[in-house]
């Protein structure tokens, strides 16, 4: 998929992915990346190339098991929607901007 810079959306939620696809960041085009309910672990480790996304509206990556925090430049980016599994006391990932926590 790296190799698909003008793709628009990744929809790849309900799966059993594991890992973290660090190759996001290079697809600048992305208004959608839904990762939400598979098997995605560790932690969250967004490269600051990330915040070049301008044109991303939706990042959904709860459910998975994930640890960590959303970077603030993640929230600097203003999504229309960003889920988190920041839900809990303590919350498995820090999200100070998250639409919806789970």
């Amino acid at each position: 998929l790296s190799y698909l810079p003008e793709l628009r959306e990744i929809r790849l939620n309900h799966n059993r992915f594991s890992g973290f696809p660090k190759w996001i960041s290079n697809m600048r085009q992305l208004k959608v990346v839904l990762l939400n309910n598979n098997l995605l672990d560790g932690k969250v480790e967004l490269p600051l190339e990330f915040a070049d996304l301008l044109n991303l509206e939706q990042f959904a990556i709860d459910n998975n098991d994930l640890t960590g925090e959303i970077p603030d430049f993640v929230c600097d980016l203003v999504l229309d929607v960003l889920t988190a599994d920041c839900f809990g006391t303590p919350p498995r990932v820090g999200c100070t901007c998250c639409s919806k926590c789970f």
